[in-house]
C-alpha cells in the first residue's frame, strides 16, 4: 500500500508511513487484500511516484571559475617545479664556487711558500764555477748564465760557504 500523504509505498500492515511518519488509516477490507497494491483512489487525489529532483545547471561564470582556479593551480604546479629546479641549480654553482675558492686558496698558500723559497734562493744561495776565476754568482747574473753551459763543475750553496772554499763574489751581482 501506499502512504496518503507523500506517496512512499508501504507494508499492508502499517500503521504510520516509515518514510514521513504521518497515521495510515485504510480500511480493514483493504488491508486484508494482497491483491491492492496500488494506493487507494480518493476523488482529487494523484498518488505520484517518487523522483529524484532533476539537477539545476551550472552557470556559465561557476564552469568558467572552475576552469580558471584548475589552470591556477596548474600554473602554481609548474612555477614551482621551475623555482625549485632553479634552486637546485644555484645551489650546485655556489658549491662548485666554493670548491674554486677553496683551489684558489691552496694555490694561494703554495705560491705564498714558493714566493717564500724563492725569496731565500734569490738572497743567499749562490752558484760558483769551478774555472780560473773561483767566482760564484747569484742565478741571474748574466756572467753566470753565459758561462754556466761551458764548465764541467758547479757548486751550490750559501755566499759564506763558498769563500771557505776559495771562491770570491761576482763583481756584478754579489755586491
Amino acid at each position: 500500500m501506499y502512504c496518503m500523504k507523500c506517496g512512499n509505498q508501504i507494508p499492508d500492515d502499517s500503521t504510520f508511513c516509515d518514510n514521513c511518519g504521518s497515521s495510515v488509516e485504510v480500511p480493514k477490507e483493504a488491508r486484508g487484500s494482497a491483491e491492492n497494491t496500488s494506493p487507494p483512489k480518493q476523488p482529487g487525489y494523484t498518488v505520484q511516484p517518487f523522483t529524484k529532483e532533476p539537477k539545476k545547471k551550472r552557470s556559465k561564470a561557476i564552469i568558467i571559475l572552475s576552469v580558471i582556479t584548475a589552470l591556477s593551480l596548474v600554473g602554481c604546479g609548474v612555477l614551482g617545479f621551475v623555482v625549485a629546479d632553479q634552486a637546485g641549480t644555484i645551489a650546485y654553482k655556489e658549491k662548485t664556487i666554493k670548491g674554486c675558492y677553496e683551489v684558489i686558496d691552496e694555490k694561494d698558500r703554495k705560491i705564498n711558500n714558493l714566493s717564500k723559497k724563492s725569496s731565500f734562493y734569490d738572497n743567499y744561495v749562490v752558484f760558483g764555477l769551478n774555472n780560473s776565476d773561483k767566482q760564484y754568482h747569484k742565478y741571474d747574473c748574466i756572467y753566470f748564465q753565459n758561462l754556466y753551459p761551458l764548465s764541467k763543475t758547479i757548486w751550490v750553496g750559501l755566499d759564506i760557504n763558498l769563500r771557505d772554499e776559495g771562491f770570491r763574489p761576482c763583481q756584478h751581482c754579489c755586491k
